[in-house]
């Protein structure tokens, strides 16, 4: 087995940084991968929509429009791309996903295009 995200301590912090030295929360729902091997998930507890990226084309597309200060997504690292950690709320239509307001509950998929589509409960 191999660990892609996290260090087994639950929490929210690392994003920008390597994956496996993040903390994620102890309630992940909604996981999915594209085609180039990124990796979302619906980090729960967190309010919350991450990506650990691994190369491809629309991650990186989606990582640079939620986080002004990433240049050059760095592969192997966790990335928020959907909420605002620790804080719930209801989504506003037309927002950028990281000013989108999460529940519990939510959960994800991606289609053929590798678009990301998230709900909460």
């Amino acid at each position: 087995m191999t660990t892609l995200a996290g260090t087994g301590v639950s929490g929210h912090t690392g994003d920008g940084g390597a994956a496996t030295t993040a903390t994620v929360t102890n309630g992940i729902r909604g996981i999915a991968a594209d085609a180039a091997g990124d990796v979302y998930f619906a980090d729960d507890n967190g309010y919350t929509i991450r990506v650990v990226y691994e190369g491809g084309s629309t991650a990186a597309a989606l990582i640079k429009a939620e986080n002004t200060s990433v240049t050059t997504p760095v592969v192997g690292d966790i990335y928020l791309i959907a909420g605002s950690e620790g804080t719930s709320g209801t989504p506003a239509n037309g927002t950028l996903g990281s000013s989108a307001k999460l529940k519990p509950g939510a959960g994800l998929a991606l289609d053929a295009a590798g678009d990301v589509y998230f709900s909460r409960s």
